[in-house]
């Protein structure tokens, strides 16, 4: 059976909580017509997508988590301001960039990434820019409001786990589930 999963850097409930008021503001200013809010449990940091495995594939990535776990210490993530992705003039979603306060992100995915590799998974090479999605693009929009709601906040915490998570895609939205949690060093 083919399981479409990712890394993931969990989100504390209670930051979750915040980011959600963020999101609600957001919606009383641009609406549901043109976005598809994302649910608040799934509020989450993609690290690595890597697409549709085997479940015989689970445990080599398992494995690989377990031995990142193992190397690398806590992330520390910032809210950083409200944004588009990829891109402003042709936006898909509605993002949160995070900025990685300690840099242990990017060497940590850059590191999954390559041992990922080493056994035989493929992946794109785009740099990994961390956000946490708020809602999806429904269709092409003209022009959508710029909002600065985070730029006043100092929201930050501490990531000790990463996560393997299987993504089912359903008509009223991805359903995720963590097949891997893996602790970080402390």
């Amino acid at each position: 059976m083919k399981h479409r999963v990712f890394v993931s850097f969990p989100i504390p409930e209670e930051i979750q909580e915040e980011l959600a008021l963020f999101q609600l503001q957001l919606k009383k200013k641009i609406g549901d017509r043109e976005i598809k809010w994302v649910k608040k449990h799934q509020f989450h940091i993609t690290g690595v997508f890597i697409g549709n495995i085997l479940d015989v594939q689970v445990h080599t990535i398992e494995s690989v988590l377990l031995d990142i776990g193992q190397t690398f210490t806590p992330l520390f993530f910032r809210a950083n301001s409200i944004t588009y992705f990829p891109h402003r003039s042709k936006p898909k979603l509605l993002v949160i960039d995070m900025k990685d306060m300690n840099g242990v992100g990017e060497k940590m995915v850059k590191t999954i990434k390559k041992q990922l590799r080493i056994n035989n998974f493929s992946m794109n090479d785009t740099a990994w820019r961390p956000h946490v999605t708020l809602g999806r693009v429904k269709q092409e929009l003209e022009i959508l409001p710029a909002p600065k709601l985070l730029l006043e906040t100092k929201l930050e915490w501490p990531v000790n786990t990463i996560e393997l998570v299987k993504s089912t895609l359903t008509p009223c939205g991805p359903v995720y589930e963590a097949l891997f949690i893996g602790k970080l060093n402390q």
